[in-house]
Formats: structure tokens, C-alpha cells, sequence
């Protein structure tokens, strides 16, 4: 909300935030307050690891492109994986 304000951003509510057919409104609205209220503290932990989980994936991530791309050639502005270079980048 701090950043919506400081750069004069409209607010704008998504009708289906609240709508807990959707399994992330349903964790959202129904699952991690039933958590808090069994172990306080517990939606703190929760966001940590899934922040922890978060850039460890975006390292592999990024670790795992650099490393296909060296299988990788451009031609005519368009990206050539050659299969056997790709196959051996699997094994």
C-alpha cells in the first residue's frame, strides 16, 4: 500500500480476491488465519519460506538458462538448439 501511495497509484480491487473457490484466496482468507490462530507467528514463518523457496528457485532458474544456453545459437534472430548438444545437456 506504502508504494501505491508514494507513486500516486489508484487502487483497484480484483472482484475475485475474495472468492475462495480459488484455492490462493482460499489459503489467503481461510487457511492461514485458522493457522495464526492455532500457532501465532506462523504466517511470518510461512512467508519466509516461501520467500526462501522463491529465490532459491529463481537461482536454479537462472543457473539452468545460462547453462542450456550454451547449447544454443541464433540465426536470423531466432534461438537453435541442436539435438544431440540438447540431449547431452539432459544426461
Amino acid at each position: 500500500i506504502s508504494y501505491a501511495q508514494a507513486n500516486k497509484l489508484v487502487w483497484r480491487e480484483d472482484a475475485t480476491n475474495r472468492d475462495t473457490n480459488f484455492s490462493r484466496n482460499y489459503i489467503r482468507h481461510i487457511l492461514t488465519p485458522m493457522a495464526e490462530d492455532l500457532q501465532p507467528g506462523s504466517k511470518q514463518k510461512l512467508a519466509e519460506i516461501i520467500k526462501e523457496a522463491t529465490v532459491s528457485n529463481t537461482k536454479k532458474l537462472a543457473y539452468t538458462r545460462k547453462e542450456f544456453l550454451k547449447y544454443a545459437k541464433t540465426k536470423q534472430g531466432r534461438i537453435i538448439f541442436e539435438r544431440q548438444k540438447t540431449r547431452d545437456f539432459w544426461t
